[in-house]
């Protein structure tokens, strides 16, 4: 399938005032676009201050992970300034016991890895000169964030059912051809960030709206898992299964992404499920709703390996509360958030996408941690036997309003309404706890510091023992999941995608406003050589 040469916009930054140059050609409605901006490969930067380049760090790496290290020291020379010391920080507390390996070379589904830390261990570098390319799709409903295949190729899912496969002609410049495109459900399913596994197999999670008018016993299934092999076929499908309780039904509701480990062709694919059912109340003589959450876990040909119950609560008798994140800060106590660009109240990042800890092949046990209404699981699995090796157990009572997230520092963080809690991920014990400005924050973090992005466009610099150290107002809402790399901070709103630096001074900014219907809704992805990636819709 050809590229359609509607649009085609070139910019380049002056390298003396930072400023943007644009050309652009007419746009042409009813097209996705995935800019794709050269960043180039990890160079030399300019600190600020001097007037010579130094190299920006290389992360020490073994099999693509970072394990945790303990820093006694901080830098004393500017030189030192973007050495590992200097972005793990003196203050680094010290773990104990095996660390939990975060892997920091790959982008290969939602968050980057399964931890979804929002990291990759290169370095982006922006242009002096250069041209951002445009892959054109011919469907205008962005459903996902572009993730990177092990051949460099680029996934993307639409609202209309379909996943996208391309790739960067690295000869042609402005020529990004799509290699297949594949109708993976019915147009009226909505296909999530995939998840491709390390033989090129993309598995998706396609999701619907419940039809009130199905009264079937069971209803059909509104959520469905399906693997595209590398060619575009689709191998399988396998539904969600639909939930009964005293006679009644509930399709349920998979409000996130999916995790995949994998090695050659095996691979395990993880994800969480939320079923509203209504049923008897024998406390109080009466009924009423009944809240449910699943852990779910399939195997490279569609066939469950586990689907658990984790959390069964009802409403006043044996709910826990949504606390956990310690004394918390209110609206009414934080400064207003500057008038800008909103998105609607039914659009909403990722909530419940699982955290896994682990590999393919190995002998040890992962660690996989949920969300639940009203706190915050984890569980040992083991893979090789299909079975728990501890008692799966909840260690917070935090109800976190988006997805959690685990960082290369060993630490785990979920927010809620202006607060953020930080857990050890050895113990998985509270750790920190830090009052930050949104009632939906998406985090990203790699080795000292953590980025909370909120839904009113407020990005706060976090440091590992939870303080703010900086805020920055980008005067637009987001849903998308901020990213980072070796040496900066990418963030996508309803009005840009911002490159800052690690202490969040600007560095440039690609106008997205008046190109897209779907702006502040799919997160960047950092590729192998530094190139940011995003999916936006004409």
């Amino acid at each position: 399938m050809a590229i359609t040469p509607a649009f085609t916009p070139v910019f380049s930054v002056n390298p003396q005032t930072g400023a943007q140059e644009f050309e652009t050609d007419s746009v042409r409605a009813g097209e996705i676009r995935i800019g794709h901006v050269n960043l180039g490969e990890p160079r030399r930067i300019m600190q600020r201050g001097s007037t010579s380049p130094e190299s920006v760090w290389t992360p020490s790496m073994s099999g693509g992970y970072f394990s945790r290290v303990e820093l006694k020291s901080s830098f004393s020379s500017p030189a030192a300034a973007f050495s590992p010391a200097w972005l793990l920080g003196e203050h680094t507390k010290q773990h104990q016991g095996e660390s939990m390996q975060v892997p920091v070379a790959q982008w290969n589904q939602a968050g980057g890895n399964p931890a979804g830390s929002g990291f990759r261990a290169v370095n982006t570098v922006v242009p002096v000169s250069g041209r951002a390319r445009y892959i054109h799709l011919p469907s205008d409903a962005v459903g996902s964030s572009p993730v990177i295949g092990p051949n460099g190729e680029i996934y993307v899912g639409t609202q209309a059912g379909e996943l996208f496969v391309c790739r960067i002609d690295r000869e042609r410049v402005l020529h990004a051809p799509v290699e297949r495109k594949t109708q993976i459900a019915d147009i009226a399913f909505a296909v999530h960030t995939p998840a491709v596994a390390a033989d090129g197999t993309a598995y998706c999670l396609c999701t619907t709206t419940p039809n009130p008018r199905d009264h079937r016993h069971p209803p059909a299934p509104t959520n469905l898992i399906v693997a595209v092999n590398r060619d575009g076929t689709v191998r399988w499908t396998t539904p969600v299964p639909p939930q009964e309780f005293e006679g009644h039904w509930s399709q349920g509701f998979v409000r996130g992404a999916l995790r995949v480990l994998s090695d050659g062709s095996a691979a395990r694919i993880i994800f969480a499920a939320d079923y509203d059912l209504f049923g008897s109340y024998p406390n109080i003589g009466g009924q009423g709703p009944i809240y449910v959450r699943h852990l779910g876990i399939l195997d490279e040909t569609g066939a469950f390996r586990l689907f658990h119950r984790y959390q069964e609560e009802r409403l006043y008798v044996d709910a826990h509360g949504g606390g956990g994140f310690g004394e918390t800060a209110t609206l009414d106590d934080l400064p207003p958030l500057p008038a800008g660009p909103q998105l609607p109240e039914g659009v909403q990042p990722y909530r419940d996408t699982p955290v896994v800890f682990g590999s393919m092949p190995s002998s040890e046990p992962w660690t996989i941690v949920v969300c639940g209404r009203s706190g915050i699981y984890a569980f040992r699995w083991s893979y090789l036997d299909d079975s728990f090796v501890a008692q799966p157990g909840r260690f917070s009572t935090a109800s976190p309003g988006t997805s959690p997230a685990a960082f290369p520092n060993g630490l785990l963080a979920a927010t809620g309404a202006n607060a953020m809690a930080l857990y050890d991920t050895d113990t998985f014990t509270a750790y920190a706890h830090t009052n930050i400005l949104g009632r939906e924050t998406m985090t990203a973090g790699g080795l000292r510091q953590i980025y909370c992005l909120s839904r009113g466009g407020v990005l706060n610099l976090v440091d590992s023992n939870g303080e703010v150290r900086k805020r920055r107002q980008l005067g637009a809402d987001t849903v998308a999941f901020p990213v980072l790399s070796a040496n900066h901070v990418h963030v996508a709103t309803m009005t840009e995608l911002r490159t800052l630096t690690l202490d969040l001074e600007d560095v440039s900014s690609v106008d997205l406003q008046n190109q897209s219907s779907f702006p502040g809704r799919s997160s960047p992805a950092i590729g192998a050589d530094g190139s940011v990636y995003l999916a936006i819709g004409s």
